[in-house]
């Protein structure tokens, strides 16, 4: 076997490019089909990840493919659509590096005043929701 070992110079970027229209066009395709075998947290993860990626937000689509059509998936990005809102502007704000919500908020350096609302507004959020979805019957007693 041959190993590739590569290295990234991000910081030599806006060096080669002077503005955001020579930035490629970047599609990435992130592929589920099974909640219980991938859970959906992780894939929400994901695409939140790249999603916060510094690049023209005009120059970059994320696609997600759902094979299995699961309802839970489905409700999942639902919310990450409405967290997305928050998580964005706070990453650039803040000159966020660990992009993945999940890793960022089990962090040391997650704690601040911001981050603690965040986390509670999406909380309430996600169980109002689930609620809503599960009904009376669905919820565990």
């Amino acid at each position: 076997m041959r190993p590739i070992i590569r290295r990234e110079f991000p910081k030599n970027l806006k060096l080669v490019l002077q503005n955001s229209g020579e930035f490629p066009g970047l599609d990435i395709f992130i592929c589920t089909t099974d909640p219980y075998k991938e859970p959906s947290l992780g894939v929400v993860n994901t695409a939140l990840s790249v999603m916060a990626y510094e690049y023209p937000t005009e120059k970059i689509s994320v696609y997600v493919s759902d094979d299995g059509g699961s309802e839970l998936t489905l409700f999942a990005f639902m919310e990450a659509a409405k967290f997305a809102g928050y998580w964005l502007p706070f990453c650039r704000k803040k000159k966020i590096e660990e992009r993945c919500p999940e890793a960022y908020f089990k962090s040391n350096y997650a704690y601040c005043s911001e981050t603690e609302d965040i986390k509670h507004s999406r909380k309430t959020q996600a169980h109002l929701g689930l609620d809503r979805i599960l009904g009376e019957k669905g919820r565990a007693h």
